[in-house]
C-alpha cells in the first residue's frame, strides 16, 4: 500500500493507486481514517475527489509507519496540502481558501495545533 501512495502523491490522479488507496481506507482493518469536513473542505469536484485521497494517503500512510491505528488528521492535512500544491503546479489560477489558510499556517508552524483543534471541535480528535 505504501507504494500506491507514494505512486498517488508523486502524480495525484483518479486513476489505479487513488482506488486502491479508497478501497484500502474503507477495507482494511489496520487503519482508521476518518473523514472531518473542516479537515476536507472541498466537494463535488475532480480536484476535491484528489484533496480527499490526499487526506486518506497521507493518514493512513502515518500509521502504517507507526504500526498503529490510531487517526491521525494532521498527517492527513500534509497530505491533502501536498496535493493541494501539485493540483496548483498543474492549474495556477486552482485555489481553495481553506488549502491557502493550510498552508500559511504550516509556513508560521501553527498547522498541526490547528489541525488538532479542528478536529477536537468536530467531535473525535486523536
Amino acid at each position: 500500500m505504501l507504494a500506491a501512495i507514494e505512486v498517488f502523491m508523486d502524480e495525484p490522479a483518479n486513476g489505479p493507486e487513488a482506488k486502491s488507496i479508497l478501497r484500502f481506507v474503507s477495507d482494511s482493518p489496520d487503519v482508521m481514517v476518518v473523514i472531518r469536513q473542516p479537515l476536507v473542505p472541498v466537494t463535488g469536484s475532480d480536484e476535491a475527489s484528489l484533496l480527499l485521497v490526499g487526506f486518506m494517503a497521507g493518514n493512513a500512510r502515518a500509521q502504517i509507519l507507526a504500526g498503529k491505528k490510531e487517526d491521525s488528521p494532521v498527517e492527513g492535512v500534509v497530505g491533502a496540502l501536498a496535493v493541494y500544491r501539485k493540483l496548483q503546479a498543474r492549474a495556477p489560477s486552482f485555489k481553495v481558501p481553506a488549502y491557502e489558510e493550510f498552508a500559511a499556517l504550516e509556513a508560521r508552524g501553527a498547522l498541526e495545533a490547528h489541525v488538532r483543534d479542528l478536529a477536537e471541535r468536530d467531535g473525535a480528535a486523536r
